[in-house]
């Protein structure tokens, strides 16, 4: 429903006008991480939490501002990634509490996501931005399967190897331009169709 949903009338939502420059970055080459605590449940904290720290230690090297992003109740997840680096003047913790119309907006300001969230990279593939995913659950390589982005998906409860994970993202900073592109292709492909059409 989300993906298929063109546009929404802002208006018929919020009685305040929205402010879209208040989710605009100062910074350019930025990369999006967004945790979920979930991944703790399902997987091994500690090994997750190294994981992202090499993760993070790779976009550093491409010289990219990487933003810490909450999509829900994660806040304990970005403070985990966020205290790793919060001496490096590259690494943000953003903290603006978003719905899901002002995560949208936000996520027009980068290149790619490092995403969590399952409702996260929705939003992400909904604005055409691709997404390398750690995931708890069966849906997230389904959502990725749709858009032929399968080669990004990683499952916290089978292990991740390490080497695959850099190798992805390394794969993704050099390819993101044609992923975008391929998300937009197959985005456009899923709104010919709308489940609301019958109401008419």
């Amino acid at each position: 429903m989300v993906l298929q949903n063109k546009k929404i009338i802002i208006e018929n939502i919020y009685t305040e006008n929205v402010k879209t420059d208040l989710y605009q970055l100062n910074t350019s080459e930025n990369i999006a991480i967004v945790p979920n605590m979930r991944n703790y449940e399902s997987g091994n904290r500690f090994e997750l939490l190294n994981l992202y720290q090499d993760i993070i230690t790779e976009l550093l090297k491409y010289k990219k501002n990487i933003y810490i992003v909450s999509h829900s109740d994660d806040e304990q997840a970005c403070c985990d990634l966020y205290e790793m680096f919060s001496e490096n003047g590259r690494v943000f913790w953003y903290k603006k509490r978003l719905d899901c119309l002002e995560f949208g907006i936000l996520a027009e300001e980068f290149q790619y996501m490092i995403a969590s969230r399952y409702h996260a990279v929705v939003h992400a593939y909904k604005k055409g931005i691709p997404c390398i995913v750690i995931g708890w659950a069966g849906k997230y390589k389904e959502l990725l399967c749709i858009f032929g982005q399968e080669k990004y998906v990683f499952d916290v409860r089978s292990g991740i190897d390490k080497k695959k994970m850099i190798d992805a993202v390394r794969h993704m900073e050099e390819a993101w331009p044609q992923e975008k592109r391929k998300i937009w292709r197959k985005l456009s492909v899923i709104q010919k169709e709308n489940c609301f059409d019958i109401m008419k």
